[in-house]
């Protein structure tokens, strides 16, 4: 039996729409990873562009590839779904199409996990670029996730400044079959919360990834997707998801405290006081 047979398998899930332009570096850099026990599980979301011819290229020179088509096209969010179902790793990560991974971000998380058993997952340094690949953001552990009592670590990640792209960070994925999935184009936040009620996010030193960074607040996805009730929809669906993970897999006396914690951190308050006044006919002065 050779070395590589006897590594841990990680899945790699790589949901893609129309991402010809930056799908070639991205998977040279998971094709690149020191680590080799990998399945590599691509879900095209009918794509209409090059996508296609790009990623038959890669399967014809590597059998670790899996690769799948939707037709007709699913949500985006059903396509993420889709991937990390679709695998049989005992770890897994998204990699989007327009984002790179160092060489060794694969081996470092795994040694990670293997000796840690009680963790959910671990995240590295995250990276942001703008167009022109110019880095205008980095986020570096550690991160306030690694406690190993629930109540604290989900506390702190409520309560501090930690990005959303631990959302991408390597996790076992048997812990994130049982999320919640909603209709909600970006459910990072709810998978992040479900992961820490599962265990641990450890500090990835040394792992690095680099994301393509493109802000969007819900009020942009609003007018991005022309969906007036869309930013105010999602904000419902995320409420509501994230407090049902909290009372599903939280002791009873944590979820009873942590629910005002969310509730209060993320100005939750602010929200149903605004959609209260609108109901009522009462707008706010904005001068």
């Amino acid at each position: 039996m050779t070395a590589i047979a006897t590594q841990p398998l990680v899945t790699v899930g790589v949901p893609v729409l129309n991402g010809a332009d930056l799908l070639e570096r991205s998977l040279r850099s998971i094709v690149g990873q020191t680590y080799r026990n990998l399945e590599i599980v691509v879900s095209d979301n009918a794509s209409t562009d090059a996508t296609p011819a790009i990623v038959e290229a890669f399967a014809k020179q590597d059998p670790r590839f899996h690769c799948f088509r939707q037709s007709p096209f699913i949500p985006g969010v059903m396509n993420f779904r889709f991937v990390l179902e679709h695998g049989t790793g005992k770890y897994f990560f998204w990699a989007p199409h327009d984002d790179w991974w160092d060489e060794r971000f694969v081996e470092r998380g795994v040694a990670a996990l293997e000796q840690n058993s009680a963790a959910a997952g671990i995240m590295g340094t995250v990276r942001y670029y703008d167009t022109n690949d110019r880095e205008v953001l980095r986020y570096d552990p550690p991160y306030p996730l690694s406690d190993p009592d629930l109540y604290r670590r989900v506390k702190k990640y409520l309560t501090s400044v930690v990005t959303d792209h631990v959302y991408y960070g390597m996790f076992r994925r048997a812990a994130l079959l049982d999320t919640i999935w909603t209709g909600s184009p970006n459910p990072d936040k709810v998978v992040i919360m479900h992961a820490l009620l599962k265990g641990p996010i450890l500090d990835g030193f040394g792992m690095e990834y680099h994301n393509r960074y493109i802000p969007r607040d819900p009020e942009a996805l609003a007018r991005a997707f022309s969906l007036p009730s869309y930013a105010r929809k999602y904000q419902v669906l995320c409420l509501t998801d994230i407090l049902k993970e909290i009372w599903r897999w939280a002791p009873w006396v944590d979820a009873l405290k942590l629910s005002p914690v969310y509730f209060l951190s993320q100005q939750w308050h602010k929200f149903f006081a605004k959609w209260l006044l609108e109901s009522l006919g009462i707008q706010r002065d904005r001068r």
